[in-house]
């Protein structure tokens, strides 16, 4: 019949115009790249508006996106076969384009005078935003694709295995262009964020010296604000919002980990209005990055560094003893940042025995102890004390004997301690194990201090059971430094109470012994 005749004809003009098909997408390829090195040669600045630009080979490498788009949704053809082999040859021309779009744009900048190979960062001006904005501009383009290309009507006809197979081959093409972009752009974000920092660390350490200094919110913050104002202003008007966004926030959590470091490793005393004045200052710089509704949500402004921040500063308003507690919460999270640096470790087992109203500490032995003696090796014993101690005062501290030159000792001396449940379990209760070297006819010398942290101690009804329950650990030995003082030490320190002088004064004892074995 006729109409058999002419399908077998579609048939075999289809099985013909495959191979040219495939040449015709290899071409393709060839003068879309050939396109993006010609245009990215022959950039210039286009204006958006009166004051955000772009170059012209963002435009122009978004028209042959959509010239591509446009392509394929004239050759669509009925057969959804020939679709599973055309759409991921043109995606990938797509991809293709972005990604060396993206790369050439980058090495553009470094072929010019716009990175500091010994900063290792590009040089903030005109064109780096220009630059910046173009990448966003295709990247904005890049995100749209999927969604015009019309996957449910272009797979229509297909069995589920077969679109399922063909859309994750596309959303693999497209999610590495997208990698790409995001990769190229954070390079240029990550470098302006880089060189504001330094000026930023200069302009907060001052507003926070000031703030020390008894000066008031408004006259400490001056510098920093004018800084912030006369920068951020140059990048609201230049960068598309997305950019601009995206830096803001990096700036924004940079301001408040430069503030938290910088209050952390204060060595002075502060007064009590210190920690005020300084909750209405970082009230005052998040009002400024809300930048009139352009700048951040309150969403982002209200991310884990403030909350860190905020913690931090809401110490002063502590009971001494719960600031005792904070001092060695925050000591035991440095004790597993820094356990490169111990002295040694120590290993212990414990378990609370509710019939007898007792926790059982068992030192079973340390390790790696270093030489204390002149001709080497150390005598070493354990000190066992629980803090706050003023919670503990019935409580003795309690050592073990020494052990003859040995930097690796066992011990498996049992200390039973009669505690409540409740004190036990409190959060920031602690064992402080202290390390010391047994001299005959000099003051025995300090080794190290290990932390144990008490609030998640087995319990068992008796001692029956206590073998099952029974958990060991072992923990490094520290030497306490006090160059570096938190928080709750300089809140501490500025306060009068028993517990605040007896603390301060124990623990500024204890650095000196430190540092007298350096």
């Amino acid at each position: 019949p006729e109409c058999a005749r002419l399908d077998l004809q579609l048939h075999a003009f289809k099985n013909w115009f495959r191979p040219l098909e495939s040449f015709c997408m290899d071409m393709a390829e060839f003068e879309a790249l050939s396109l993006v090195k010609k245009v990215v040669q022959i950039n210039e600045m286009v204006k958006i508006d009166e004051n955000v630009s772009y170059g012209t080979a963002a435009v122009d490498v978004v028209k042959t996106m959509d010239q591509i788009l446009k392509l394929w949704h004239q050759l669509r053809i009925l057969n959804p076969l020939d679709n599973l082999f055309l759409l991921p040859r043109l995606v990938a021309i797509i991809v293709l384009i972005v990604k060396h779009f993206g790369a050439a744009m980058h090495l553009k900048l470094k072929d010019k005078p716009l990175f500091s190979e010994e900063e290792g960062a590009f040089f903030v001006n005109e064109e780096l935003m220009v630059i910046l904005n173009s990448l966003e501009h295709v990247h904005q383009r890049m995100r749209q694709v999927k969604g015009d290309l019309k996957l449910r009507e272009a797979f229509c006809s297909l069995s589920p295995e077969e679109a399922g197979r063909t859309e994750a081959e596309i959303d693999s093409c497209l999610q590495a262009a997208e990698s790409a972009m995001s990769h190229q752009s954070s390079n240029i974000l990550d470098s302006i964020v880089k060189q504001m920092y330094r000026d930023l660390w200069v302009n907060v350490k001052t507003a926070l010296d000031k703030l020390a200094s008894s000066q008031g919110v408004d006259d400490a913050l001056a510098g920093l604000l004018s800084y912030l104002a006369q920068n951020l202003h140059v990048l609201c008007k230049e960068l598309l919002h997305e950019s601009f966004i995206l830096i803001i926030t990096e700036l924004w959590s940079s301001v408040l980990e430069v503030m938290l470091s910088l209050i952390e490793n204060n060595e002075s005393s502060v007064g009590p209005d210190y920690f005020t004045k300084m909750d209405a200052a970082i009230q005052m710089i998040k009002i400024f990055f809300l930048f009139d509704g352009n700048g951040l949500s309150q969403a982002k402004l209200n991310n884990e560094a403030l909350r860190d921040l905020q913690e931090e500063l809401s110490v002063y308003s502590e009971e001494s003893i719960d600031v005792v507690r904070r001092y060695f919460r925050k000591e035991m999270k440095k004790a597993k940042r820094q356990s490169s640096a111990s002295v040694g470790t120590v290993t212990v087992s414990l378990v609370y025995l509710e019939d007898v109203r007792e926790l059982h500490l068992t030192l079973i032995e340390a390790k790696d102890l270093p030489d204390m003696d002149t001709g080497g090796g150390c005598d070493p014993y354990f000190c066992l004390s629980l803090e706050p101690a003023e919670v503990f005062s019935q409580i003795k501290s309690q050592k073990t004997s020494h052990v003859p030159k040995a930097k690796s000792p066992t011990f498996n001396h049992l200390f039973k301690l009669p505690l409540s449940l409740a004190d036990v379990e409190r959060a920031g209760t602690v064992a402080l194990l202290r390390c010391v070297d047994w001299d005959r006819f000099t003051a025995d010398d300090f080794i190290g201090e290990a932390i144990l942290d008490l609030s998640s101690v087995p319990v068992a009804e008796n001692s029956a059971v206590a073998k099952e329950l029974v958990r060991e650990v072992t923990i490094p030995l520290l030497r306490p430094a006090g160059d570096s003082v938190p928080i709750p030490f300089q809140v501490l320190k500025s306060r009068s109470d028993g517990v605040a002088r007896r603390f301060v004064k124990q623990r500024t004892d204890l650095f000196e012994m430190a540092k007298e074995q350096i």
